[in-house]
């Protein structure tokens, strides 16, 4: 009979799981390998027809090759990419959609593979948060109301010296309902510490 998990092994194996490395490993990289291998196949002239085929073809080599979960079949990858590049997409005369076709058409091979890479960025933006989200859900916000109040105080009592004066005051129940946070201020917290530290490390005595 398995013992349940006492509030620093949940508070770990989030931690293990939101880890830079963990996320690169499994995110990052393999986006980035894709992007490396995929070779577009382009016309002499790129219209904004030929275009959209090209983003079809790489999303579904997305889903093939770096294993993200991705719509199917093609026109629905078509509309997946459209729909990214217009919500995020910053280009040289127009933002959106509209943006990434001119930045491609204007240019032959390398302006559609600079569209293509920045769609991979926000592609592995949208991957990052749907982790997170996952790892909120299934290790967070499904435990009972006991335990999550257990975190919330192990978290407050172990990361005082990380935590806002303001946050240390505020009581568990207040962030049992939404643990989640609390990590993220954890983790803003030890990255602007590490940031520090490093900057004073590199700033020579006088």
């Amino acid at each position: 009979m398995s013992h349940p998990m006492t509030p620093e092994q949940i508070v770990d194996e989030v931690l293990a799981l939101l880890s830079e490395d963990r996320i690169a490993a499994e995110i990052d990289i393999p986006i980035d390998r894709a992007v490396e291998e995929f070779v577009p196949r382009i016309q002499e002239s790129l219209d904004f027809r030929a275009f959209n085929k090209v983003l079809g073809e790489f999303v579904l080599f997305l889903h093939r090759k770096a294993g993200i979960a991705l719509p199917l079949p093609s026109v629905l990858a078509i509309a997946y990419a459209i729909q990214i590049l217009g919500q995020y997409y910053e280009g040289t005369f127009f933002n959106g959609y509209e943006g990434a076709c001119q930045d491609a058409c204007r240019s032959e091979h390398g302006g559609a593979m600079l569209v293509l890479r920045r769609l991979a960025e926000s592609v592995k933006a949208i991957e990052r948060a749907k982790h997170a989200r996952w790892v909120a859900l299934t290790r967070l916000e499904s435990r009972d109301w006991p335990t999550r109040l257990s975190i919330a105080r192990y978290l407050l009592g172990e990361w005082k010296l990380l935590l806002s004066p303001e946050i240390q005051r505020c009581p568990a129940a207040r962030f049992a309902y939404d643990l989640f946070s609390l990590i993220q201020l954890y983790q803003s917290s030890r990255q602007k510490t590490g940031h520090e530290l490093a900057g004073a490390a590199q700033t020579p005595f006088r």
